[in-house]
């Protein structure tokens, strides 16, 4: 059980989780937004087509609270 939280803590502990280029396409009127990401399980790059209100409420989940710390290394001890 500690593999998994351990592998969680470190996709997020050197990037963001969503990069700026990722993003594709964008429409105003529409109000949607597109990005590009690469599925972890079968290893292919995929787009998927969202809401605004739904893209930002993605993203506001990786906004740390106020006072956390971010992790900057880590390193597991034997």
């Amino acid at each position: 059980m500690l593999i998994i939280p351990l592998w969680y803590i470190g996709r997020y502990a050197k990037r963001p989780c969503l990069s700026e280029t990722n993003i594709v396409y964008y429409s105003y009127e529409k109000q949607l937004v597109s990005f590009v990401y690469k599925d972890k399980i079968t290893r292919t790059e995929k787009t998927e087509t969202v809401s605004v209100d739904e893209f930002l409420k993605r993203l506001i989940r990786h906004i740390p609270e106020k006072n956390f710390r971010m992790i900057r290394h880590y390193l597991v001890l034997c």
